[in-house]
């Protein structure tokens, strides 16, 4: 079968990248729309790794351009073709890498928010860089991706790579092209299997119209001003938490999202609601050394009108999860919005999303530290984004919720229940 890509030449420098131009995955196509509706502030990811010790300026430039430019990613830009959404991979080009000095932490947080508007874009800056200090302390590095691009296990893997070739600048570093992903995907989306794919969909689409809208108000309205508040989960709650998951053999993501479904349930009078909860796309040994946007929000469904039990829910999360995966590569974003489902089932309203970043236990080489930067807007009345840093003391807890629908005491409220329904699950777990 032959492929859709369009490959036209090799590309100077590196053999490994021919010049091609693929189709957007749905979830990417998913992005695109969102943040060409944001007005000019592209969903990203953002994050800083702070070093312990003195690098020079030059060495960290060095070591950002060794771990960029064999990725395909930095040569890529985005485009429309009609109603069809592209990415072309061209010779990768990093960004001047430029530097500053902030006199204090707060001057620094603002100039970071400011990057995701000024300095990068739906098209053809897709991800900026810079080196920075703070009153002259140690030289650190910033990262700011488009999320077309870029997801959080992106982030580690480069962090990673980076704090090699530091160590040892004559490190090689090579990665599975991303194009090959968006090449795998176009074909799957040929194969007999798609159509057990579009089975499975077309059952969870009706599933997810049986699901009752958590803020009723905010039916209908595309974005508000958002509010965002921030919580830490204390180091003996935390290890509480996920020593239970290691002995339950589950994901920290997936208890935390069902206790939080639970809650917002009973406080919104709901039996069956729907929360988007993005889950990883790496399905091989090449693409877990892959730097792109692997992930997908799929719609998982929280269902109380037969059980009232949060560990029967945890295992309904767990099996659905297990699912989505098998049946990932089916472009249900565009699916559900679709003429005949909207008939079918009704409009399709998502109002919740949780996402987790959750970095490695064994990731640091002892002079590094991988910082996530939370997101100031959302598209949806209510996200959280829990940021797991297993080498430190805490779990943190960030909230972005549109202040004219939710109030702040009840978030406030949300994080105190949340954080004794996760314990009390602890503690009849360790009965």
């Amino acid at each position: 079968m032959q492929s859709s890509a369009t490959a036209r030449n090799d590309l100077p420098g590196n053999p490994n990248i021919k010049m091609k131009k693929l189709h957007l995955t749905d979830e990417q196509s998913y992005i695109f729309d969102v943040n060409d509706r944001s007005k000019g502030t592209p969903y990203n990811i953002s994050f800083e790794i702070r070093f312990s010790r003195h690098f020079p300026v030059e060495q960290l430039r060095h070591a950002v351009k060794k771990c960029l430019l064999p990725a395909d990613i930095s040569g890529a830009k985005c485009f429309t073709d009609g109603n069809e959404k592209h990415m072309e991979f061209s010779a990768p080009t990093i960004p001047e890498i430029k530097t500053y000095n902030f006199p204090s932490t707060e001057q620094y947080q603002r100039y970071c928010d400011s990057i995701p508007e000024k300095e990068i874009n739906n098209r053809d800056k897709l991800f900026h860089a810079f080196i920075y200090s703070i009153n002259n302390s140690f030289n650190n590095l910033h990262f700011c991706f488009n999320h077309l691009v870029f997801d959080g296990i992106s982030g580690i893997i480069l962090y990673e790579a980076i704090q090699k070739v530091l160590l040892d600048e004559h490190t090689e570093i090579h990665w599975h092209p991303f194009a090959s992903h968006l090449e795998k995907v176009r074909l799957n989306s040929t194969r007999i299997s798609h159509i057990d794919d579009e089975k499975f969909w077309e059952t969870k689409f009706h599933e997810l119209s049986r699901c009752e809208p958590i803020f009723k108000d905010a039916i209908g309205i595309e974005e508000s001003d958002a509010t965002s508040l921030n919580f830490q989960l204390d180091r003996e709650s935390k290890s509480a938490l996920l020593s239970h998951c290691e002995q339950k053999k589950i994901s920290p993501y997936l208890v935390i999202s069902s206790a939080l479904a639970e809650l917002l349930a009973k406080k919104n009078g709901c039996q069956r609601i729907s929360i988007e909860i993005p889950i990883g796309n790496r399905v091989g040994k090449e693409e877990k050394n892959s730097i792109g946007a692997y992930e997908i929000a799929a719609p998982f469904t929280f269902d109380f009108s037969n059980s009232n039990k949060l560990n029967d829910v945890i295992e309904s999360a767990k099996i659905q999860s297990r699912e989505f995966y098998r049946h990932k590569d089916f472009p249900w974003s565009n699916g559900i919005i679709s003429p005949s489902n909207m008939e079918k089932n009704g409009p399709y309203t998502p109002q919740v999303e949780v996402s987790y970043f959750c970095f490695n236990k064994n990731h640091s080489l002892g002079f590094a530290s991988l910082h996530h930067h939370n997101s100031k807007s959302s598209n949806l009345p209510f996200s959280l984004y829990i940021s797991d840093y297993l080498d430190y003391e805490e779990m943190s807890f960030y909230y972005i919720f549109w202040g004219q629908y939710i109030s702040c005491a009840t978030i406030i409220e949300i994080q105190n229940e949340l954080e004794c329904s996760l314990m009390e699950l602890v503690r009849i777990g360790n009965v």
